[in-house]
């Protein structure tokens, strides 16, 4: 049911948590495939105390996700906690995922497809609806998607406030992906055992993830036909936080510093979430957004981070 219209978008959703109000948005997308709608949430405080809204936060999810990694149904997350602290939230979910709708050629859905068509339009939107600069994080996929959307330069720089990558990296993976005959063995393995592992949340499509199964074979590198991403990450400047999980074990934290090391921001802070690092627990690649320690330890350091660099760019 359409709730209200917004030039290409309309409001399919509203409801409120406590002083939060949620709409959520349904995005029609120009681009080759006519069917591709996209939704996208906004989490906003609805109370006489707050006079004015801070800049947007922009939360991408991951693969195998949706907006539920970020707000569960009971209202909870780190996008709930970012609203009570007067931000604006958006959470975008890309083709398929959760409020998103398949697409007519879902199984054909790659991530440069994302980058040139979705990502643009997703962050047009935003910012036609409040004309700040935005925080944004990406987690795993989600970050990858936004290090190569910033790699094209496909949106104008103040669209972007920083940038904040959680658990993403670009350059570990199955050392036997490199070798020519065990490419064709282990693509097969691991398209079967991602495409119908029962406890994913999200079905990923086939072409997006041979796509990412080829940035790590021996004629791979994170790039598309038209452009080497990985090369063109050295153009990026804006402010750059990128956390990883001292027990990630298939984005571990040296592979995570990789590609921190491969931008050029003018603020760059690296974090490892473990024990040694003074941290309560050895974070995992999902607790270090959605456990218990999370809360206390991860989430109040995501919103130091984005009221530092807001009060520098002020």
């Amino acid at each position: 049911m359409v709730l209200s219209s917004h030039g290409n978008a309309c409001v399919i959703r509203q409801s409120y948590f406590s002083n939060v109000q949620e709409e959520v948005f349904l995005l029609n997308i120009d681009c080759p495939d006519p069917s591709v709608q996209l939704a996208i949430t906004r989490l906003a405080t609805k109370s006489p105390e707050t006079t004015q809204l801070g800049p947007p936060v922009v939360l991408l999810h991951g693969s195998f996700c949706n907006r539920s990694f970020w707000l569960s149904k009971n209202g909870h997350g780190l996008a709930m906690f970012l609203a009570q602290q007067g931000y604006e939230v958006w959470l975008p979910e890309m083709r398929g995922h959760g409020f998103s709708p398949k697409n007519q050629t879902y199984e054909q859905n790659t991530m440069s497809a994302y980058v040139r068509f979705d990502l643009p339009q997703i962050a047009h939107f935003i910012y036609q609806q409040n004309p700040q600069s935005a925080h944004w994080l990406g987690h795993s996929l989600g970050g990858i998607s936004l290090s190569a959307l910033l790699a094209e330069q496909r949106v104008p720089a103040h669209y972007f406030l920083t940038l904040t990558l959680l658990g993403t990296q670009v350059s570990y993976f199955n050392p036997c992906l490199r070798i020519p005959f065990m490419w064709r063995i282990l693509k097969k393995y691991y398209l079967s055992r991602w495409l119908h592992n029962a406890e994913n949340k999200e079905h990923e499509p086939k072409a997006l993830l041979i796509e990412f199964l080829r940035w790590f074979s021996i004629a791979g590198g994170f790039k598309t036909k038209d452009l080497h991403w990985w090369k063109a990450l050295k153009t990026v400047t804006i402010p750059l936080l990128s956390i990883a999980a001292a027990q990630d074990q298939g984005d571990p934290p040296h592979a995570c510093f990789k590609l921190f090391k491969q931008f050029s921001s003018t603020k760059k802070i690296f974090i490892t979430l473990g024990k040694e690092q003074g941290y309560l627990i050895d974070y995992n690649h999902t607790d270090m957004l959605i456990g218990r320690s999370a809360k206390k330890e991860v989430w109040p350091l995501l919103a130091l981070w984005m009221a530092e660099n807001e009060t520098k760019s002020a």
